[in-house]
């Protein structure tokens, strides 16, 4: 009798922790992440906790982090009369900064764009308007200009989770 109920305790706590697990859905930059626990048969949420402190009112399945910000989470639940404690450490991953340096090229009659935009994540995709009709979707462009003027240069750049940042600045092709 002692060993079917050692092994009952080992499959419920085992059970409870294969389904425990917190899991994050949305993004930063959409402005939707929460975290979640999945809902187990016989359970309640007791509360969430953000670096050790309570979270007032929160006893929902579902987290919205985007009123808390990054830390490390806690859910205290009551699985079947017992407490269970599950941990999630949750960084803020920065979106991206788009910004861009130009090299005019006299030689060559071009323009080269090197980009310099920075991120928490990696950045998957480049959008360059060059304010005269051209556009690109290299990182680092080159651009022949017809006339001599001062172009809006416009730069997105859209990292792996769809986050984006767009940066305009004039840039003056001139024989000098």
């Amino acid at each position: 009798m002692k060993f079917i109920t050692t092994l009952l305790f080992f499959s419920f706590f085992a059970t409870s922790f294969a389904q425990g697990v917190i899991e994050e859905t949305g993004t930063w930059c959409d402005g939707n992440l929460e975290i979640t626990v999945p809902e187990i048969d016989e359970s309640t949420v007791l509360g969430w906790y953000k670096d050790g402190e309570l979270l007032i009112g929160e006893t929902a399945n579902n987290l919205n982090c985007m009123t808390y910000g990054n830390g490390f989470y806690t859910v205290k639940m009551n699985v079947s009369g017992s407490e269970i404690t599950l941990l999630h450490d949750l960084l803020a991953i920065e979106g991206p900064s788009a910004d861009f340096n130009a090299k005019n090229m006299l030689a060559a009659a071009v323009t080269y764009f090197e980009g310099a935009s920075i991120s928490g994540e990696t950045i998957t995709a480049w959008h360059w308007d060059f304010g005269n009709g051209e556009t690109s979707t290299l990182q680092n462009p080159k651009v022949m200009f017809a006339e001599q003027k001062i172009y809006s240069i416009t730069l997105k750049v859209t990292t792996a989770s769809g986050c984006t940042h767009t940066i305009t600045k004039e840039h003056e092709w001139a024989y000098k």
